[in-house]
């Protein structure tokens, strides 16, 4: 793809890396009660949540020209440590660290691959 082709993408991205920001935050957040579970390993939910919602790399994509990577993934990770602590205060939630790592895990493989993909 052009630079310039790749640029028409910048917009939709941004629109979508926030969407996926508020339903992070949604599910995150829902009571234990009316939440829905895949049966997989907590750990991996978490992981591909974040990597599956593409927070990560549509924001990496969506503001490429204007901050830079690293800061995108700080900002998400910082991001899923908030969420994880607001569980706390969510009726049948409990805050993990390792969910947060598993999250924060998610953030950054979807950074690096827009990065893969931006290179590409």
């Amino acid at each position: 793809m052009t630079g310039r082709a790749r640029s028409g993408t910048e917009r939709p991205c941004r629109w979508a890396a926030w969407a996926c920001v508020a339903l992070l935050a949604a599910l995150s957040l829902t009571p234990g009660e009316y939440m829905v579970r895949t049966g997989g390993p907590p750990r991996l939910e978490h992981f591909v949540a974040y990597l599956g919602t593409g927070a990560g790399a549509l924001a990496a994509i969506g503001y490429r020209r204007l901050v830079a990577l690293p800061v995108i993934g700080t900002l998400l990770c910082a991001y899923a440590g908030l969420l994880e602590i607001g569980q706390i205060w969510v009726p049948g939630r409990h805050s993990q660290f390792l969910d947060f790592v598993a999250s924060s895990a998610g953030v950054i493989a979807g950074i690096a691959l827009a990065r893969f993909w931006r290179e590409h």
